[in-house]
């Protein structure tokens, strides 16, 4: 699941966060500011190069398509006049503002390039960046003393400041951040990917990538924004969302990767792509990397949500039974480069099936919950019995919850006696029926007191 934080404590502020992700997302991009991009570091010292290392990442992954302002602070008799050719990248607007160097839970650089106190100056306005701080302590939002890091304040600032920042929380190594930094461009500017939640995702990726060692990074880096917003990559740029539904579910919120389902359900993927005409030419949808062709699906303007524009109706019924990863690419047809992608895996069953079937905890002292989920197409009849490692039947519990998908029920841990079990091995059978199907599933249970 991609996750942002956005650090509202009212909500006034909640609103406005939510105000300013919208009205950048819906605002036509106005001019090249877009192709700005800004790469500052801090002076180096006895472990680091912080110009070298930032070097590399334009070298490696920016192209000529693009505005680059480079400040480096090692080239600068007075800071002051860094930190203003900083403001001014800032104001102008841009792209991408990356920082790479020393700083603090206010700041960048012990000489300041950029603090809390020069927010409320920018007035870039709608022209707002996508921090990448590549640096310690900027995105410390748990502190008990300091009000807002710094990450916060740009985030917070009303009509300027950054669209998102990612930022650290704890003290970064500068290696790990140069894998971090590097996953992250590449997945932008290599693979094409502008959703936020996907970008920091995969620079995380990138942190494990440094090793074992140092997997707090993944932890301690946090993005504080919406996971859901893109870049605003060409003066083309559109803002395209996808939601995927399996029937009336959403995945990510009521079903995920590897959920089971029947093959008569449908997956309805809603487009967000206000302003812009989609058409067929416009979708990739691939299964399990194999291309779906486009009479395999169904585009139609969205009745689903008003927040749609959109639909596609892709139906299961001529699959067979077996396990798929399915993916969507929305192409901006205004910019072939721009494109918006999302995948969700699932495993496909053609018959009443139970799956996922497990009970925690195990072993249990005593009482414990089975979960398990019914692949039907209709509520079935669930019951579940416990027998000794003998095969003897001590229990058998009729009615248990058997709707469509996930489902649990609680034990108590009492045989048909209404005694309490041993310590010991025992096996249940969790049986599903549903007129002349059935099926059942039998599991190992540990009674340890």
């Amino acid at each position: 699941m991609l996750i942002g934080r956005l650090p509202a404590t009212s909500v006034s502020e909640a609103e406005a966060l939510v105000s300013k992700i919208i009205t950048y997302e819906i605002t036509p991009v106005v001019g090249d500011w877009n192709k700005n991009v800004l790469f500052f570091s801090d002076n180096n010292d006895d472990y680091n190069s912080f110009a070298e290392l930032t070097d590399s990442l334009i070298v490696n992954y920016l192209s000529d398509d693009f505005h680059l302002t480079n400040i480096d602070l090692n080239n600068y008799d007075d800071p002051a006049t860094a930190k203003q050719d900083v403001l001014d990248a800032i104001n102008r607007g841009c792209l991408i503002a990356n920082y790479f160097g020393r700083g603090g839970i206010e700041f960048l650089a012990k000489e300041r390039m950029l603090a809390n106190t020069d927010v409320a100056t920018l007035t870039n306005g709608i022209k707002q960046p996508f921090f990448v701080m590549l640096s310690c302590l900027n995105g410390f939002f748990h502190h008990a003393q300091t009000p807002e890091c710094l990450a916060e304040t740009l985030v917070k600032s009303n009509s300027n400041g950054a669209r998102a920042c990612f930022s650290p929380s704890g003290f970064a190594i500068p290696g790990v951040l140069s894998s971090m930094a590097e996953k992250l461009y590449d997945t932008a500017f290599q693979m094409n990917v502008s959703e936020l939640g996907t970008l920091t995702f995969q620079s995380r990726l990138g942190g494990i990538g440094a090793g074992a060692p140092f997997y707090d990074h993944i932890e301690f880096f946090n993005l504080f924004g919406d996971p859901a917003s893109h870049l605003r990559m060409g003066a083309n740029a559109i803002s395209v969302n996808l939601q995927i539904k399996v029937d009336y579910r959403i995945v990510g919120v009521d079903f995920f990767d590897g959920d089971p389902l029947m093959n008569t359900s449908d997956v309805l993927i809603n487009i967000a792509a206000p302003g812009v005409i989609i058409d067929p030419s416009c979708i990739q949808l691939t299964l399990n990397k194999r291309p779906v062709s486009s009479t395999q699906f169904v585009l139609t303007p969205s009745n689903d949500d008003p927040a749609y524009q959109y639909q596609i109706k892709f139906p299961l019924q001529t699959l067979r039974a077996g396990k798929y990863s399915l993916q969507i690419v929305v192409i901006n047809p205004l910019s072939q480069v721009q494109r918006t992608t999302k995948q969700f895996q699932f495993t496909l069953y053609s018959t009443l099936a139970l799956d996922q079937v497990l009970n925690y905890p195990n072993p249990t002292p005593g009482s414990t919950t089975f979960t398990y989920f019914v692949i039907s197409n209709t509520i079935v009849n669930v019951s579940l019995k416990i027998y000794t490692i003998a095969g003897r039947l001590i229990n058998q519990i009729n009615g248990l919850p058997g709707a469509i998908g996930y489902n649990q029920y609680r034990w108590d841990g009492l045989d048909g006696d209404l005694d309490e079990l041993a310590n010991g091995v025992y096996f249940y059978k969790l049986i599903a029926k549903s007129g002349s199907e059935s099926n059942e599933v039998v599991q190992r249970l540990i009674i340890m007191r």
